[in-house]
């Protein structure tokens, strides 16, 4: 559910009525209020993009707009694959501390990888249903 707060001069009634209408639609100051799972997902500039056209996101900064399933990645890997995480740092510190190795940690990587992938996409389309 997307809650729009609109202040203008003019009524809600009347934005609604009139929305085809961009030029009518001058200084609004619009709030959209989403659920905490869908804030990162920019559809609020989509919303407000949409309403006003280009002019509306020019003030918005790109550093607030997140990709979601980076957002569970980070999750999964500190929740629910710490073991393979402290797999790959031990391999890592072992190969460091070593000058001359053939060996690397790609399969340490691969495992973990995996295991922040298989949470992540779990989690993504629980929040699609």
């Amino acid at each position: 559910m997307i809650e729009v707060q609109i202040k203008t001069d003019q009524t809600i009634k009347d934005i609604s009525r009139n929305i085809s209408d961009k030029a009518q639609l001058k200084e609004l100051e619009i709030k959209v209020i989403l659920p905490t799972e869908f804030r990162d997902e920019g559809i609020a500039q989509r919303f407000i993009k949409w309403l006003l056209g280009d002019r509306a996101v020019e003030g918005l900064m790109s550093d607030e707009i997140q990709d979601p399933l980076a957002r569970l990645r980070k999750k999964c890997q500190e929740e629910k694959c710490q073991q393979f995480v402290e797999k790959l740092e031990i391999c890592s510190n072992r190969v460091k501390s070593r000058k001359n190795t053939e060996e690397n940690c790609h399969d340490e990587v691969i495992d973990m990888m995996r295991c922040v992938d298989h949470c992540a996409v779990q989690r993504a389309f629980k929040m699609l249903k």
